[in-house]
């Protein structure tokens, strides 16, 4: 038996695109009203919040979209298990913090057995983890960008651009890293 990997990726080439035009059309929306909009669904949790600085607490995240403060993160943009084999985590602006210390789930733009993206705006920001993060693929695809900023990355195994039968992609396009 063998991967056909070329289904694998049929899947991530679509969220990708989606990523892409949802990040688009954020890029000039603008909006001084606060709010704060969370639901669960059977994919995972939604959260889409403007004007406060949030924290994401470890959870199953299916979206996040983000467009303002100062945040922190210890899960998103990363399939945590089987049950939930997409995220995406959208941050608009915001000097950020993605910390996890979590050293067994996948965190911060890695895909295992699924797809999971991160997108970063602009801020300066910082990662940190452990394992399966910041640009990780097994047997799925991993993606983190981040276009603007001063960026620090830390992390120890299978991270940063790391692909194990899958893709892992770290694209920093902008900054003193």
């Amino acid at each position: 038996h063998y991967v056909d990997y070329k289904y694998l990726y049929t899947g991530a080439e679509d969220l990708a695109g989606a990523v892409d035009l949802v990040k688009d059309s954020l890029y000039n929306f603008t909006t001084d009203k606060k709010f704060n909009f969370s639901y669960n669904t059977p994919l995972g949790k939604i959260v889409i919040s403007n004007g406060t600085d949030d924290n994401y607490p470890e959870a199953d995240y299916f979206i996040i979209l983000d467009l303002s403060g100062d945040d922190s993160y210890e899960s998103g943009g990363a399939n945590r298990s089987y049950s939930y084999p997409i995220s995406i985590l959208i941050d608009k602006s915001g000097d950020d913090k993605y910390l996890s210390t979590n050293k067994t789930k996948p965190s911060f733009g890695a895909g295992a057995f699924g797809y999971g993206f991160l997108v970063d705006m602009k801020g300066k920001d910082e990662y940190q983890a452990v394992n399966l993060s910041q640009g990780a693929g097994c047997f799925g695809v991993g993606v983190l960008v981040d276009y603007e900023g001063d960026e620090t990355y830390d992390s120890y195994t299978s991270s940063q651009g790391s692909g194990q039968f899958g893709i892992g992609i770290l694209s920093d396009l902008e900054g003193n890293d």
